[in-house]
C-alpha cells in the first residue's frame, strides 16, 4: 500500500478545477475513503488528453480509471475545506498507472498518495504472425482488432496507413498490438551511398558531394566523408536525403 500522510501546513497551488466542493462536517467526523479515491479518479480523468484513437478519427472510451482501495485502518479527519487532487504526469504523459496526491485544504490539513490504474478500449492493429526486427509491416501482416489496452490508446497504431515509412525496431509476436514505440523511421540515407553535403556560410549555401558512413533516418545525425577533401564531417539527414552540416 502506497500511502503518504501528513498533517503539516502547506500552500495549495492546485487549479480550481482540481478541487472538490467543501462539505459541512461534524466535529470528530472521519473522512470517507471512498470519496477520497473517487476524487483521485476524477483527477486522472481531468489529466487525460482528449479521447481519440491514434489516427484521430474515432473516439476511444476510457473503460476503467480505478483507484486502488486505501487501507481501511486509515482514519483521517473529515475535510471541511476543498478536497484537492493532482495527478503526477511524467514527461511522456500518463501511462497505465498514475499516482494522485489528494489533499485537504483545511482546517485540518493532510495529504494522501493514491495509485490509480488506467485502461482504454480502442481499435488497433495486431500482428497476424511473428514479425522480425527490421520488417516493414503491411496489410497481410496485421489485422484490425478491438481491444482493452493498458494506458492511453493513442500510443497504438490504428490503421495501415500509419505504417508507411516505418519498420519494426524489435521482433513482434503474433497477436501483439503495434505501438509507436515498436517502430522506427526507415533510413533516407544508406551506408556507402552518395549524398549531397549542404552547409551555410556567410548567407550562402555551399554544396559538396559526400559518401555516407552509416544509415540515417530523417532528422538523425550521420557521419559523411567529403569526396573532394576526404574530410569526415557530421550532419543531419533531411527528408530528401541531403546532409545538412551545422556551421
Amino acid at each position: 500500500m502506497h500511502l503518504f500522510l501528513t498533517t503539516l501546513p502547506f500552500v495549495s497551488t492546485l487549479p480550481a478545477a482540481a478541487q472538490a466542493p467543501a462539505e459541512p462536517v461534524m466535529p470528530g467526523a472521519v473522512q470517507s475513503l471512498e470519496r477520497l479515491t473517487r476524487r483521485a479518479e476524477a483527477a486522472v480523468r481531468e489529466a487525460l488528453p482528449t479521447p481519440a484513437d491514434a489516427a484521430g478519427a474515432r473516439p476511444v472510451r476510457a473503460l476503467r480509471i480505478v483507484a486502488r482501495p486505501l487501507d481501511p485502518r486509515l482514519r483521517l479527519a473529515a475535510c471541511g475545506g476543498p478536497l484537492e487532487a493532482e495527478a503526477a504526469t511524467p514527461p511522456g504523459g500518463l501511462g497505465a498507472r498514475a499516482v494522485v496526491t489528494v489533499r485537504c485544504a483545511g482546517p485540518t490539513r493532510w495529504a494522501v498518495l493514491v495509485p490509480v490504474t488506467i485502461e482504454t478500449e480502442a481499435t488497433v492493429l495486431v500482428a497476424r504472425r511473428p514479425l522480425p526486427r527490421g520488417a516493414r509491416p503491411g496489410p497481410d501482416d496485421v489485422e484490425v482488432v478491438k481491444q482493452t489496452l493498458p494506458g492511453i490508446a493513442n500510443t497504438y497504431i490504428s490503421n495501415v496507413e500509419m505504417l508507411e515509412g516505418l519498420h519494426l525496431a524489435r521482433p513482434v509476436a503474433p497477436g501483439t498490438p503495434l505501438s509507436r514505440a515498436m517502430l522506427a523511421a526507415d533510413p533516407v540515407v544508406r551506408r556507402g551511398e552518395s549524398v549531397t553535403l549542404v552547409a551555410r556560410q556567410g548567407g550562402m549555401e555551399i554544396r559538396a558531394p559526400g559518401r555516407a558512413l552509416a544509415d540515417a533516418a530523417p532528422g538523425a545525425r550521420v557521419r559523411v566523408q567529403n569526396v573532394n577533401s576526404l574530410k569526415v564531417v557530421e550532419g543531419r539527414a533531411d527528408d530528401s536525403g541531403m546532409i545538412r552540416v551545422d556551421p
